[in-house]
């Protein structure tokens, strides 16, 4: 059986040579956006937990969210690249990764 390709979803560019996929900012965005929803809902319960213990380090609320934000994206494209993992464990794994630094 051949696994499905993830499509893309509308709106984010495809990177280029002058920007990596690394630091897309629509895609950053896109999980900057996920984020603060999952917050706002509290469901999973990880992401407020994660940005509760990344300003109790000492990130400020801004900081946090970045580094929330910039940590998945890099785990999901190198995911992404290796065809390993599906998005949601990426992302419940990077988020319990953050707590535990």
């Amino acid at each position: 059986m051949s696994k499905r390709r993830p499509q893309r979803r509308p709106g984010l560019r495809s990177p280029t040579a002058e920007q990596p996929l690394e630091t897309n900012a629509d895609l950053i965005a896109a999980v900057l956006d996920k984020i603060d929803r999952q917050i706002e809902a509290g469901h999973p319960p990880e992401a407020r937990a994660t940005l509760d213990h990344l300003t109790t380090a000492g990130h400020s609320a801004e900081g946090a969210r970045q580094l929330i934000a910039v940590s998945i994206t890099r785990a999901l494209i190198a995911a992404m690249q290796q065809d390993k993992l599906e998005p949601a464990e990426i992302w419940r794994l990077t988020l319990e990764r953050l707590r535990n630094e």
